[in-house]
């Protein structure tokens, strides 16, 4: 596997080239262009690995695809880059993940790290800390931060901070947050309940590709 080759490439070159290796389902080199073109700070490469991160309880192609034999050694040899050093912790998914997220979000301030510092913390219960990481990635515009924040809310029932947060999500293109807000127009939670609204944004989740919006128009 020829690293420095892939290293070589220019932004935008790198992802486009990841959206092809995704549609031959070569995973391995997926997930190398795309983590880099997100190195470099390649917004729409940021947006792709997010959207597959979020969808991993369907069907994550980063997590579950790829060869670790093969891609581990290019994010080791990259990891100077933050994306890397983050994607490190996701892939290892053990007790060394804090280690490398903390690296990448509160040193690098990688705003997916940051998340996924979030995400480590709402599972270990400790929200106020889970909202302090998801309020810093969302300040630096990261939508999917949005959704979370809007579920800690929704869990602790204060329904209108998390609708607000679910909205927001939609503004920065996160499409996972259609099928929450047509939860809570479905349920009644703080909007009034309205079966018409809530199928309409599943339609719309469904349309762009929202695995969870196309479930709900299914039941």
């Amino acid at each position: 596997m020829d690293y420095q080759h892939i290293i070589s490439l220019s932004p935008k070159d790198l992802y486009d080239q990841g959206l092809i290796f995704k549609l031959k389902q070569d995973y391995n080199n997926y997930c190398m262009y795309m983590v880099m073109a997100a190195n470099y700070d390649y917004d729409l490469a940021i947006q792709e690995l997010f959207n597959d991160y979020q969808n991993n309880c369907h069907n994550s192609f980063l997590h579950k695809k790829q060869d670790l034999k093969v891609t581990k050694p290019f994010y080791e040899m990259t990891q100077q880059y933050s994306y890397s050093l983050n994607y490190l912790g996701y892939i290892l998914n053990n007790d060394n993940s804090l280690e490398y997220y903390e690296k990448a979000g509160q040193i690098m301030k990688n705003p997916v790290a940051q998340c996924n510092l979030g995400c480590h913390y709402e599972k270990q219960k400790d929200y106020d800390k889970a909202i302090m990481f998801f309020e810093l990635s969302l300040e630096q515009g990261f939508g999917n931060s949005a959704l979370m924040l809007g579920n800690i809310y929704q869990n602790k029932s204060e329904y209108e901070l998390a609708c607000k947060y679910y909205e927001l999500a939609l503004t920065k293109g996160c499409i996972q947050a259609y099928s929450h807000l047509g939860g809570m127009y479905y349920l009644g939670l703080f909007y009034k309940q309205d079966y018409e609204k809530a199928a309409e944004l599943f339609e719309m989740g469904h349309l762009k590709g929202d695995m969870s919006s196309t479930v709900h128009l299914c039941d």
